[in-house]
């Protein structure tokens, strides 16, 4: 297993995996500098602006999230919604929004 998916499996099993999840994607967001779309492009994203929206074609973590999306896309909620805050933006993470990837809505 990889890093993360062990992760994954050990917050999947706490009561508050999901919040704790989130948590450590804010913490990983307050180590990075830049707007959301180029933090999301450092990280391995593949962001494209869509309207206000910014779709993911990418995920750096695809095989964890498709195992454990309850714990991978609450940390990269946390992730996103910190970035976003940081700019004075709201910004919500929409996991698999299509078969290309997840949406960031704006």
């Amino acid at each position: 297993a990889t890093m993360i998916t062990a992760l994954a499996r050990v917050l999947e099993d706490a009561e508050d995996g999901a919040e704790r999840a989130r948590d450590a994607g804010r913490t990983w967001a307050d180590g990075l500098g830049g707007d959301l779309p180029g933090v999301l492009g450092r990280l391995g994203f593949d962001p494209a602006p869509e309207g206000d929206d910014i779709r993911l074609r990418s995920c750096p973590f695809a095989e964890a999230a498709e195992r454990h999306p309850g714990i991978v896309c609450e940390v990269h909620r946390g992730l996103v919604e910190r970035i976003a805050a940081r700019d004075s933006e709201t910004a919500h993470l929409v996991p698999f929004a299509s078969p290309s990837g997840c949406l960031v809505r704006r």
